[in-house]
């Protein structure tokens, strides 16, 4: 990710592990934001996977890290850890994001008052199927 002191810099976190069925589409949906390329990375932190989900994340132009603690907190805190990024966004690896995403994600941050925000995403599901959130928003006053 390049810093280009035009705008804020995100870090797209994503803990995985056996997401082999998932992580494709998650790491595809989080490529197409609108939002400058040049202005975010996309973090996969694989935690000890024993199944396709390393090959198939290895294709994509994402940074990969592997972390030996296990559950989706740590890997959570460790890509935080590794981020260098104005703001750290966190997705899991059975959701795809909404093209706008990041691009939404970034314009509370203007407002002094705002500590997080949150946006629209898909969550994938083997029971429902498809299923779709609402946005939030944080405001810290």
């Amino acid at each position: 990710m390049v810093k280009t002191g035009e705008g804020l810099s995100v870090s797209v976190v994503v803990p995985v592990y056996n997401g082999e069925s998932t992580i494709g589409k998650c790491i595809e949906s989080l490529l197409l934001q609108d939002f400058p390329a040049q202005r975010f990375e996309v973090v996969i932190v694989e935690n000890g996977s024993t199944d396709g989900t390393t090959g198939i994340v290895s294709r994509y132009p994402v940074r990969l890290l592997h972390n030996t603690v296990r559950g989706p907190s740590a890997a959570r805190q460790f890509g935080l850890g590794q981020s260098v990024a104005d703001v750290i966004a966190f997705t899991d690896a059975d959701c795809y994001a909404d093209p706008h995403w990041l691009s939404e994600l970034t314009k509370p941050y203007t407002d002094l008052r705002v500590g997080g925000v949150g946006g629209q995403f898909w969550a994938t599901s083997t029971l429902s199927g498809m299923s779709l959130s609402s946005s939030l928003t944080i405001n810290c006053h």
